[in-house]
């Protein structure tokens, strides 16, 4: 019997919520209470997160009406705006940090290839400690489609446990992002390349967890 993976309900939520839940189901995973979780989520109202270890001041984001929110994970900050949260606990994963990144990012890039859209890793460039926005430039832990970035991940290790989310692009407001960044970022939105519904994104990438990892994942 293939493992079990729990997928945790779909929500629309602030992020000082979806924050507080992602930490707590990676203590609870660590704890021996969940088994690996997988959940997707947007947030309401629209937010900036900032990598755990990051410095810059967004205070420009409470004029603008959005909530500013610390991530557990590192990375530079995120424009939650116009996309789709993906987020990953799970333990027993070996190698660098690099290396994980690479392995949970499998079933990103099989997924995305079920919607017919075909991403890979991207590279990471000279400038990239020196941004703000983790979609300035695409590291080698990121996804790409076409040199344009995708999907942006971030990760937490925690003793054996992983915490990895990441933002998958819908509709991004370049408008919006400029205002918050003072430049537009080289992205792409999904929905720019095709329209697809938030309920086949998750439906596509839940399968492609199950294939990459030979695991069952059901609904909590």
């Amino acid at each position: 019997m293939a493992p079990s993976w729990l997928l945790w309900p779909y929500v629309e939520a602030d992020g000082q919520t979806h924050m507080a839940l992602d930490t707590e189901l990676l203590a609870r995973h660590l704890a021996g209470e969940l088994p690996p979780v997988v959940r997707f989520y947007r947030w309401q109202p629209a937010a900036i997160s900032v990598g755990y270890h990051q410095k810059d001041d967004f205070t420009i984001g409470e004029p603008l009406g959005l909530e500013v929110v610390r991530r557990p994970t590192g990375g530079r900050a995120v424009l939650h705006q116009g996309d789709l949260t993906y987020m990953v606990v799970c333990s027993g994963l070996q190698g660098t940090v690099e290396h994980t990144y690479h392995q949970l990012s499998t079933f990103l890039i099989k997924g995305m290839a079920h919607l017919g859209v075909p991403i890979e890793f991207g590279t990471q460039g000279r400038g990239y400690i020196g941004k703000t926005s983790c979609f300035g430039t695409a590291t080698r832990g990121d996804l790409v489609w076409h040199g344009q970035k995708l999907i942006g991940s971030a990760q937490l290790r925690r003793g054996r446990g992983i915490l990895q989310h990441g933002s998958i692009l819908l509709n991004p407001d370049r408008s919006l992002m400029k205002q918050v960044f003072g430049t537009v970022d080289p992205v792409i939105g999904l929905h720019e390349i095709q329209a697809v519904p938030i309920e086949i994104i998750c439906e596509a990438l839940i399968t492609s967890l199950e294939e990459c990892f030979e695991v069952s994942v059901s609904p909590r």
